[in-house]
């Protein structure tokens, strides 16, 4: 669960901009409750319960019905178009709801008690709702001095539909007309047919651009015949209402193409915004897409990637000691890896882009190119890809929150697979991460793993 400032759909701005003085004009302006908006006196949960006489610090649910109650209005607005749960503003008019707020009532939240809460939402909505529901945020906004209100901004869902466990596995979802309500089973097959659908598209628009790059048909003209392609296509791209200003990325330097850092240039072009990095007036190393959707297209012609003398090269036996092989520092390689999709999820944040967020990676161009892994002028595995392209596993970032290694070793384990090992020689017996040279940006990066491909 997110605490960084969001842009809330339902109240139209940035949570940031939500105030007690914006709550006031709601009062004022009678904002009555709609298939986006949701106002609610109190919390459905306290701090505290007593047990054989000692008292248990922790927050529960007053009772099993209200958390119920609670998972229904997060996972109906999650399978219709996302809304906002405002908690601390009575709508009650004669001690009936009315759907129009009245006036704030607060609650009394200690700062300190403002962490515990965001905790007990989250562990309650991922382990109340399947599958998980990304992108939530939690707000507290001060009132009347000494109280809270609190803000829940739930995105729309591309992972939909989301069912209630506690609920007998029930879908709740919203509409203007009727409110909350339970889908039926037209309503279910269309969602499933609807999120099968967007999986498509997303499988079809990657095979369609690595199509146009083995043709040549790049933004820019690439040095040479190998390509790192690197696609970030998160599940909301489908809906062509999402579409974003990208002018604020002009020379941004988190757009660097994830094999190289330096000599930036960015343009607008039909797609979006394109950066990439010149090797003279008519050609470039690399170039980062960024599409208006949200998808981001970084493709590198020389990815770690140098030419390395035959006799450190085991599958040229017969060839005379003046042949030059290609290797890859596959060390340098994870590391540009890691740290230009940190960059890339940082960019997809600031958009308010929630996951999940498809990761694809493809090599072409790497057959007899040799894995290098200890020593940097040395092909010391002696393996080499062999074959074009080489199929490399997907990946499904579903939230933004664990470290980068651990999203990628089925992705790095498919890499070292690809050049005739069975895993990736980086990671431990224990699964850990044991590059050092990519410890510190790893633990910079906020990813978590996922088995879907």
């Amino acid at each position: 669960m997110t605490t960084d400032h969001t842009f809330v759909e339902a109240l139209d701005r940035d949570s940031k901009d939500i105030d007690e003085q914006f709550l006031w004009s709601l009062i004022q302006s009678k904002h009555k409750e709609w298939e986006k908006l949701d106002y609610k006196t109190k919390l459905p949960f306290r701090w505290g319960r007593a047990e054989k006489g000692i008292e248990i610090k922790k927050w529960t649910h007053q009772t099993r019905q209200a958390r119920i109650d609670f998972l229904k209005d997060i996972s109906s607005f999650a399978n219709a178009s996302g809304g906002a749960l405002l908690y601390g503003i009575s709508d009650q008019q004669k001690g009936a709801p009315t759907g129009i707020p009245q006036k704030i009532v607060g609650l009394h939240i200690r700062t300190e008690d403002e962490e515990k809460i965001r905790n007990h939402i989250d562990r309650t909505i991922r382990y109340g709702i399947k599958p998980i529901i990304s992108g939530i945020s939690c707000h507290f906004i001060r009132v009347l001095e000494s109280k809270e209100v609190v803000l829940l901004n739930v995105p729309k869902s591309w992972q939909w539909p989301h069912r209630v466990e506690l609920d007998h596995d029930r879908f709740w979802a919203r509409t203007k007309a009727t409110g909350l309500w339970e889908m039926d089973v037209a309503a279910l097959r269309a969602a499933f047919t609807l999120s099968e659908d967007a999986k498509q598209r997303i499988n079809r628009f990657r095979e369609n651009r690595i199509k146009k790059i083995r043709n040549g048909a790049t933004p820019e003209t690439l040095f040479g015949n190998l390509r790192a392609i690197l696609h970030l296509v998160p599940l909301s791209a489908c809906d062509p209402d999402h579409r974003y200003d990208l002018t604020t990325l002009e020379n941004d330097p988190r757009l660097h193409p994830f094999a190289y850092s330096g000599g930036l240039q960015t343009r607008p072009n039909n797609d979006g915004l394109l950066a990439y990095v010149r090797t003279d007036r008519t050609t470039s190393r690399a170039y980062a897409q960024v599409f208006t959707s949200g998808i981001i297209e970084s493709v590198d012609s020389m990815p770690f990637v140098s030419y390395l003398r035959a006799a450190y090269s085991p599958h040229y036996p017969d060839e005379p000691q003046s042949h030059s092989a290609l290797y890859l520092s596959i060390n340098e390689f994870e590391c540009g890896l890691i740290k230009a999709v940190r960059n890339y999820i940082d960019v997809l944040k600031e958009f308010d882009i929630a996951p999940p967020v498809y990761l694809f990676l493809t090599l072409i161009g790497f057959k007899g190119v040799v894995l290098s892994h200890v020593d940097p002028f040395t092909a010391d595995t002696g393996r080499y890809g062999d074959r074009d392209p080489l199929p490399i596993l997907g990946i499904c970032i579903k939230n933004y929150e664990h470290r980068l290694s651990k999203t990628f070793q089925g992705c790095f384990d498919s890499v070292w697979q690809s050049f005739g090992h069975s895993r990736s020689l980086n990671f431990d017996e224990k699964g850990d991460y044991a590059n050092a040279s990519c410890r510190q940006i790893d633990h910079q990066a906020n990813v978590v793993p996922s088995k879907e491909s």
